[in-house]
C-alpha cells in the first residue's frame, strides 16, 4: 500500500514482498543483528527505503533512521511479517502494531490520568499506542518516554510543549500511524 497523507509519504507491505529490493550493503548490514527474526528486521527496513527512495539507510547518533536527502525525513515501524516507511519533507513519525492483549495491562504505564478513561477497550488502546509511538517518533527526543506524550483528542497529542497532528490508517487487523508536528 502506498498513500499519500499531506505532504507525507505512507507505505506499508509485507517483509518478504519489500526484501528483495535489497542490495548486498544492506544483506550485510542485517547480518549484524543477533537474531534471525531482528535480520529480517533490519533488512526490510534498508530495503523498504531502498525501494522507495533509491538510496541506502543511515543511522543518526542516536539510532534513529535518516536518509542521505538534505529535507527529507523518514520514520520506520515493523509488526508481525509488515514493515511501515513514512517519507515527508517535516519530521514524521509512523507505528504500526497489531492488537495485543498487553496493551489492557500496561495501559495505566503509557496513558495519563486524563487519558485512561478515554483509552479503555482494546481498539482504542491501540489506537493511544500507536499515536503515541508516532509521535514519539516525531518530536525526535531521545532522552522522551512515550508517557510524556498526551493525546489531547482522537487526532492531536502534545509532547514537551508541541501539538501533533495524528493520522490514522487502517491495514487490515493492523492499526497504521502517522505523526507530525503542527506549524
Amino acid at each position: 500500500m502506498r498513500q499519500q497523507v499531506g505532504n507525507i509519504t505512507v507505505i506499508v507491505g509485507r517483509m518478504e514482498d519489500i526484501i528483495p529490493y535489497a542490495d548486498d550493503s544492506d544483506r550485510a548490514a542485517a547480518m549484524k543483528g543477533r537474531a534471525d527474526n531482528r535480520r529480517r528486521e533490519i533488512l526490510a527496513g534498508r530495503a523498504i527505503v531502498r525501494h522507495a527512495l533509491g538510496i541506502g539507510l543511515q543511522h543518526d547518533q542516536y539510532g534513529a533512521p535518516t536518509v542521505p536527502l538534505a529535507g527529507t525525513c523518514i520514520s520506520l515501524s515493523h509488526a508481525r511479517d509488515l514493515i511501515a516507511l513514512a517519507v515527508s519533507d517535516t519530521p514524521v513519525g509512523i507505528d504500526i502494531e497489531f492488537p495485543r492483549r498487553q496493551l489492557l495491562r500496561v495501559a495505566t504505564k503509557f496513558l495519563t490520568a486524563n487519558e485512561l478513561p478515554r483509552y479503555v477497550t482494546l481498539p482504542r488502546l491501540l489506537e493511544a499506542w500507536t499515536a503515541k509511538e508516532a509521535v514519539f517518533k516525531a518530536a525526535g527526543h531521545p532522552d522522551m518516554t512515550i508517557s510524556e506524550v498526551e493525546m489531547t483528542d482522537d487526532t492531536t497529542a502534545t509532547a514537551r510543549g508541541r501539538r501533533y497532528d495524528i493520522t490514522f490508517l487502517p491495514h487490515g487487523d493492523a492499526t497504521v500511524a502517522v505523526a507530525t508536528p503542527q506549524g
